[in-house]
């Protein structure tokens, strides 16, 4: 019979070898005591489902939201005709003008000196036509030259008018209500022709421009309905003008929407616009359904004989509720929150929950 020698016990005890195998075996237990613990954890995990609505086609109208600013429908720049000498300022820039009143006075004794030349020589032909005409009835005159002082009368008339004409435009009137928005000149300034004298902003009409992507301006036509929204004051509107060439540099294309506003709106303000599309059909959702696949589709995750499966789809219209989309079906299963975590042709169970409304 052999017996342990309790000194090599000892010392093999004492030994790091035989320490490391002990934490091992400790770390080891502890792992297998955790082990059920682990699994039903898993379990729990399985048991969450996701959750599917039916959506059934129905008819609606697209909204699209833009930003824009307010314009004046129509301006007027009044320049120069000849050479003059700026008499008189009567209105200041900033001010209400009313049609036909009176904004600033010209001289120029070149113009005057023209008027009272054809006034005075309208008055000779005038003069030589009645003689001549008395004398064509006594047949003392021949008919060429009576037709002759009929044509130099109707000259002098027509030099007459241009005269008159001339002398008007030293007068500078608004054609209609509006703002005197600048004045280019002051009393005493001497204006050459084509040179800018004042700027009116005439109040009959003002519209929005907005800017539009080339998918948007796709969608939208000449009549549509807006709503737009300046500061406190909202309003509505057709669209008037589209713009069939983009911007060279933003590659965006204009939009223009005639809108009445009162005269106390500011024209640059900046505008909220909502264009109303015409009606269309599609299916109303909420926009967390919408995904993408491997290769950047866009779409949403359905269920078709209890699989999953990824269904490209159109956006035609989102709102921060919701968004409508469109496809050939009439009736779809969509997996509204978890299909994230799905995978196409993944059979799963789902929990069911109603359709989504506006």
């Amino acid at each position: 019979m052999k017996f342990i020698n309790l000194n090599s016990l000892k010392t093999f005890v004492a030994h790091k070898s035989f320490l490391k195998l002990l934490a091992l075996a400790f770390v080891v237990v502890i792992v297998i005591k955790n082990l059920p613990n682990h699994a039903q954890s898993s379990s729990n995990k399985q048991t969450i489902l996701p959750i599917a609505t039916r959506l059934y086609l129905s008819e609606y109208t697209p909204r699209i939201k833009v930003s824009g600013f307010l314009k004046p429908g129509n301006l007027g720049v009044v320049k120069a005709n000849f050479k003059a000498v700026v008499k008189k300022v009567y209105i200041k820039r900033g001010r209400f003008v009313k049609k036909g009143e009176v904004i600033l006075e010209l001289k120029s004794d070149e113009i005057e000196r023209r008027l009272d030349e054809a006034k005075a020589r309208h008055f000779h032909k005038l003069s030589e036509h009645e003689s001549c005409k008395s004398l064509a009835k006594k047949l003392y005159t021949s008919h060429n030259d009576y037709l002759a002082k009929i044509a130099d009368l109707e000259q002098s008339k027509a030099n007459l008018q241009k005269a008159k004409t001339d002398a008007d435009e030293l007068k500078v009137t608004a054609l209609d209500d509006g703002y005197l928005e600048e004045c280019f000149v002051h009393e005493g300034d001497t204006v050459f022709a084509q040179d800018k004298l004042v700027n009116l902003v005439y109040s009959d009409f003002a519209y929005v421009r907005s800017y539009v992507s080339e998918e948007i301006i796709e969608k939208l036509s000449i009549g549509i309905q807006v709503n737009v929204k300046l500061g406190e004051y909202e309003c509505s509107g057709k669209v008037s003008g589209l713009s069939r060439v983009a911007d060279p540099t933003t590659r965006s294309f204009y939009v223009d929407s005639i809108v009445e506003v009162p005269n106390n709106v500011n024209y640059g303000t900046t505008a909220e616009v909502t264009l109303v599309l015409l009606q269309r059909k599609g299916f109303w959702i909420n926009a967390s359904a919408l995904t993408l696949d491997d290769n950047g589709v866009l779409g949403i995750k359905v269920l078709e004989d209890s699989k999953v499966v990824f269904l490209p789809v159109k956006l035609s219209s989102m709102t921060e509720l919701g968004a409508y989309i469109e496809h050939d079906s009439s009736e779809l299963s969509l997996i509204a929150y978890g299909g994230e975590f799905l995978l196409p042709g993944q059979s799963t169970e789902v929990i069911w929950q109603k359709s989504p409304t506006l």
